[in-house]
């Protein structure tokens, strides 16, 4: 699949002499203005009427592309990054964490990611940009289409290799759906199952009980998502959308992790504030998608305003609310000891921590190098400062000839209402330049993941004490000192963490 997609620029080169060649020419492009209600004209250089998706009339803005953004489209784009960096966050990719065998495993892949975007993207900018280029060569059939199905149409109609390279990309996407949903149905369905009800609703049931029970979990979140997707199809909500509201829900919680692998704030105060935040988050979804977005009530320009605002927002309570119960309520996670019998030399019950502590964990990995610890978690910081800051070469002004020509108050409303702008390898300045920042954010990424040396520290027994194994070791055994194999464990047999 990622060769096959990774040749669509190859095609696309040599089928139109550079993808992006016709951007940058529209003076030679059959253009027509001439109409009252301004529908028809350079339509591979067009822009909504602000707020508004629907196939209407539509204001045709000439090289709107190599244009600067809006301070909108600049919102948006801060926002969008914002919520899809919560995406480690998502079911199947912790799933993925957890079954690793290795810790090299988890590290290899964390570095693949950051190489993956790049690997995935090119093909889809490249493509996007041949279909904006070459729009009115193509049948009439094809310019409604978006960029994706159309290119495959016109691949089809070539014929011979292209033709079977258009089935093959056709199959590659459909297959790498398939993978994603099946992906986050088995990751939903064993967060339920597992963590729900085996750990707390049926703690009894037996395995084969948790199994049904994770069957029919499966089967109501398909006939859930089967229902989203119909009602997306026939409302018209943009995908897009949706995406950005799930990864800002995945915000919700992200401070039980990262609160509860480097502080010390209790289990209640993190509770209180996923709880505080959830329900500011529905408040929020619910304003925007019953029509009362306050945003577009202050501005009709803020209509099209990224709605993931709502779901970030409900962070902000959510961090504000575990602030209230850690410093003014005062929670505090007790831990305390149970005895275990572990067999040692003189047969005596262990005292073992019931729960880990912030210092228990500080002690397991003591020595050990992790970007997060490492120089205060510089790099991984660089990495997202890299990212926010390519939005700074997206600012501009407005360009005043669109100004004058449709008014301040449209002109707000577009995409893309600055100057038109230098082309650097085909690209527009401010996008070349921020590619460029997305390339040095992911070389400071893998740089964070190189900083990780658990399995060359953990293999140290001076460095990560028996003992520390055994002590995780022992929270899983039951009342009886036994683990699943009715086997007492010993604290000479530690167990990888």
């Amino acid at each position: 699949m990622v060769i096959i997609f990774l040749t669509i620029p190859i095609v696309i080169g040599v089928m139109y002499g550079g993808f992006v060649g016709q951007v940058v020419n529209s003076d030679d492009l059959p253009c027509d203005n001439s109409n009252e209600d301004m529908t028809s004209g350079c339509l591979n250089y067009e822009d909504r009427v602000p707020g508004t998706s629907d196939p209407g009339p539509t204001l045709i803005v000439d090289e709107f592309y190599i244009r600067m953004p809006s301070q909108i489209t600049t919102i948006n784009y801060v926002l969008f990054t914002l919520s899809l960096l919560s995406f480690a966050l998502n079911p199947h990719m912790l799933q993925r964490a957890f079954t690793a065998k290795h810790d090299w495993q988890v590290r290899f892949v964390t570095g693949a990611i950051f190489v993956a975007g790049f690997l995935a993207q090119i093909p889809g900018v490249t493509t996007g940009i041949a279909y904006l280029s070459n729009k009115l060569s193509f049948k009439q059939e094809y310019q409604e289409m978006a960029a994706f199905q159309a290119m495959l149409g016109v691949f089809r109609d070539e014929g011979g290799f292209v033709g079977f390279l258009s089935y093959i990309a056709l199959l590659a996407a459909i297959a790498g759906i398939m993978s994603t949903a099946d992906s986050s149905l088995i990751g939903v369905s064993n967060t339920m199952s597992c963590d729900i009800f085996q750990n707390w609703l049926t703690p009894n049931a037996s395995a084969t009980k948790v199994v049904w029970i994770g069957k029919g979990i499966s089967i109501v979140t398909m006939a859930i998502s089967i229902g989203i997707a119909i009602y997306i199809y026939q409302s018209g909500i943009e995908y897009g959308v949706l995406l950005t509201l799930q990864q800002g829900i995945l915000w919700q919680a992200f401070p039980a992790y990262a609160f509860g692998l480097y502080t010390n704030v209790g289990t209640r105060s993190v509770l209180f504030g996923i709880v505080t935040g959830v329900i500011f988050d529905i408040i929020f979804v619910i304003l925007v998608f019953s029509g009362n977005d306050p945003f577009s009530a202050v501005d009709p320009a803020l209509a099209s305003l990224d709605k993931s605002w709502s779901s970030l927002i409900g962070v902000l309570f959510n961090l504000i609310a575990i602030g209230i119960g850690h410093w003014c309520i005062r929670w505090r996670d007790e831990y305390g000891k149970v005895e275990v019998d572990i067999e040692t030399e003189d047969d005596s019950p262990q005292p073992i921590n019931e729960h880990i502590s912030i210092y228990d964990i500080r002690d397991i990995m003591g020595g050990i190098s992790e970007p997060m610890t490492k120089c205060y978690g510089l790099p991984i910081w660089l990495s997202l400062i890299f990212l926010l800051v390519s939005a700074f070469h997206w600012i501009g002004e407005i360009d005043q000839d669109l100004v004058d020509d449709y008014g301040l108050e449209t002109v707000r409303g577009f995409q893309y209402n600055g100057k038109i702008t230098n082309v650097i390898a085909g690209l527009p300045s401010w996008s070349f330049a921020s590619i460029m920042w997305y390339c040095a954010s992911a070389i400071v990424g893998l740089y964070a993941v190189s900083l990780w040396s658990v399995d060359q520290r953990h293999e140290d027994k001076d460095i990560v004490p028996d003992k520390s194994n055994a002590s995780i070791e022992a929270m899983s055994l039951n009342q009886n000192g036994e683990n699943g194999n009715g086997h007492i464990v010993t604290a000479s047999e530690g167990v990888d963490i």
